[in-house]
């Protein structure tokens, strides 16, 4: 898979493609779906690993993002990403009520996944081309930013769409709750706690230990956010913005990015 991806790579670089490219084609010739499947087995081991990478760079974007810059951006955020989401999943429902009949709960429902963007995709294009600050870098992170949290109510309302009106569940406020509990658990630990064990590390010099303790911080907010139905690169996101104010920034990203 190394191999292949290295060789890929080398040639998306002559043709000046970008990576993103050859990662994408790697993934889909070894995959089960090709004609000749290499990858078979151990699909979704693979899969858990691209996401441990999705994590470490949304980290890296919230180390460089920090929340006076994100507040900046709320317009961005509730106005572009709100019409993004909605325009491209209006077009892409009546595509599919037209081309191919489908019933319109159905065409909904459908476009509401598909109106989805890959943080991997866009992000990683973003840093290969060096415009992660560029005002369209801005605008590509709202967008992402606003789908991560448009997660819950989108799980919400899909079986409303699925069921019959005489089926379909009332929505409770115990979801709602529960993602604001773990949204406050991050920010709270990510604010004082980590600072304190990172100082501690620090003046013990123990650089192993600096390090562990960034990874352990930043795989536990992902798992928080998984638990409670929101995107996981999500909650390493809020960690690496909310560390990008204190005085070990620095030294977090070389620690991370030498991985």
């Amino acid at each position: 898979m190394i191999a292949a991806t290295v060789i890929t790579g080398s040639v998306a670089k002559q043709l000046n493609l970008g990576s993103t490219v050859a990662l994408l084609v790697t993934g889909m010739a070894l995959g089960p779906n090709s004609p000749w499947p290499l990858l078979t087995g151990h699909v979704e081991v693979l899969q858990s690993v691209g996401e441990i990478g999705v994590i470490l760079l949304l980290f890296l974007v919230g180390l460089d993002t920090q929340p006076q810059k994100l507040s900046s951006m709320r317009r961005l955020v509730f106005g572009l990403g709100t019409a993004q989401y909605l325009l491209t999943t209006a077009a892409i429902a009546g595509l599919l009520m037209a081309v191919a009949s489908l019933h319109w709960q159905s065409a909904v429902i459908v476009a509401l996944g598909l109106a989805m963007s890959s943080d991997a995709v866009a992000i990683a294009s973003l840093q290969e081309h060096a415009e992660s600050a560029s005002p369209r870098g801005q605008a590509v992170m709202a967008v992402m930013i606003y789908q991560s949290f448009m997660a819950i109510p989108v799980l919400a309302v899909i079986p409303v769409l699925a069921s019959s009106p005489l089926q379909a569940p009332i929505p409770t406020v115990l979801k709602t709750l529960e993602v604001c509990a773990a949204i406050a658990d991050v920010y709270l630990f990510a604010r004082y706690a980590l600072p304190q064990a990172l100082a501690l590390a620090a003046r013990k010099h123990n650089m192993e230990g600096f390090t562990l303790i960034v990874f352990a911080a930043i795989f536990a907010a992902a798992w928080v956010m998984d638990i409670v139905g929101l995107s996981n690169a999500l909650g390493a996101f809020m960690v690496g913005m909310i560390l990008s104010t204190c005085m070990f920034a620095d030294q977090i990203k070389a620690s991370v990015s030498s991985i």
